[in-house]
């Protein structure tokens, strides 16, 4: 706060005194007059004079005094504005005051825990020093170290995690290559079975045991598991002393009983199917 701050509310309350005493000196001699010229003659002219020259000193020293009273006035109004200034201050000041005596504390608790902190550091230096080869090594160039490794470390660790999920990725790209690899091979399976039942019973024959010519439909008996369905057609063949007369078209298969039709424009002139006659089935590819 500037020096003039404090000043001003002394030299407010000195011009107010000053005022005050102004104005008791005009009444003082307001009365002193008064009182001289109480002792005139008692003629009229002299006391009209009288009158006339105390009503102009009243008039001027009431004017006086009513100066000096506003004067006053607005010399306490200053006064007072200066008080509630000095009061703003004083408080300020107050606050200041406890806001440092509150840092002066953080810094006596900040230079403990300094302290605290060198007394550990020093004993992380002397464990330091009792690891052998790092007798001279210094507790900051370790902890740089330290940090330098950590911070290969996390490299090396990113860069193993970006391996890794390039593995994930080409281990599910595998797995699905097998899933379809072994899907591939079940039909190639599933083929080569039918293949092979197929072709082991290319050497199976069934003998005719009802013709009728009218027709076309030949009779003859199978095993349950032969193989042979409804609509099966140039699978089956009837032969007659080892020559091929005719194929057949099966119409149903009921109990191990095969009725199956043939067509009587792919048979020899003059020959029929007769009893007695075999079915042959015609051999699959590579048998």
């Amino acid at each position: 706060m500037k020096l003039t701050s404090y000043l001003l509310p002394v030299l407010v309350l000195v011009v107010s005194i000053m005022g005050y005493l102004i104005a008791r000196d005009q009444s003082t001699t307001l009365t002193m007059l008064v009182g001289a010229r109480s002792g005139l003659g008692a003629g009229s002219g002299g006391m009209e004079l009288l009158n006339r020259d105390l009503n102009t000193e009243s008039i001027a020293v009431a004017k006086t005094r009513s100066t000096a009273l506003k004067d006053n006035e607005t010399t306490v109004l200053e006064f007072e504005k200066a008080r509630g200034e000095m009061e703003d201050v004083k408080k300020t000041a107050e606050e200041t005051a406890a806001e440092v005596e509150k840092l002066r504390g953080n810094i006596e608790v900040a230079e403990k825990d300094r302290g605290v902190l060198t007394e550990e550091k020093e004993k992380i230096q002397n464990l330091l020093r009792a690891v052998p080869g790092l007798e001279d090594s210094d507790l900051d160039s370790a902890v740089e170290d330290l940090g330098k490794k950590v911070q290969e470390g996390a490299s090396e660790y990113a860069s193993l995690l970006e391996d890794r999920e390039k593995h994930a990725a080409r281990r599910e790209e595998l797995k699905k290559e097998v899933a379809d690899r072994e899907t591939e091979l079940e039909s190639k399976n599933e083929i080569n079975e039918r293949f092979m039942q197929a072709y082991r019973r290319n050497g199976e024959d069934f003998a005719i045991s009802a013709v009728d010519p009218q027709w076309h439909f030949i009779v003859f008996r199978a095993p349950a598991d032969s193989g042979i369905f409804p609509g099966d057609s140039d699978t089956l063949i009837v032969q007659r002393n080892g020559v091929a007369i005719t194929t057949l078209r099966v119409v149903s298969v009921n109990s191990g009983q095969v009725v199956a039709e043939y067509d009587e424009q792919k048979l020899p002139s003059g020959v029929v199917p007769e009893v007695g006659d075999r079915v042959f089935r015609k051999a699959v590819q590579g048998s």
